[in-house]
């Protein structure tokens, strides 16, 4: 049984405290693999990761996605056995400008 009042009775920031240990390693990559100024002292264990897989528990997982807050979802709870992904594809700028002038 999961307990799906128990994201809402934590505070905000508890919630971004949480999910950040799970999410600022990976947009920290992010911004490296794109040659952004990124930190060195977060990524350091990573290397030159091409992928980097986190296990969490469905609660955690439910704090990150909070914390994301995508848009059209309701968020409730996070089903059992629930995956994040988060993927950086590279596109060429201008196929991505001609795209979206098109839409």
């Amino acid at each position: 049984m999961q307990i799906t009042l128990l994201l809402n009775s934590v505070s905000n920031e508890s919630i971004k405290a949480v999910a950040s240990r799970y999410t600022l390693p990976i947009f920290e990559m992010m911004k490296k693999k794109i040659g952004l100024p990124f930190n060195e002292t977060t990524t350091e264990n990573y290397g030159d990761a091409k992928m980097i897989l986190f296990s969490s528990h469905d609660l955690q997982l439910s704090f990150i996605m909070k914390t994301l807050a995508p848009t059209n979802y309701n968020l409730t709870y996070v089903e059992f056995a629930s995956n994040l992904f988060y993927e950086l594809h590279k596109e060429d700028s201008i196929v991505c400008a001609e795209k979206n002038a098109a839409d």
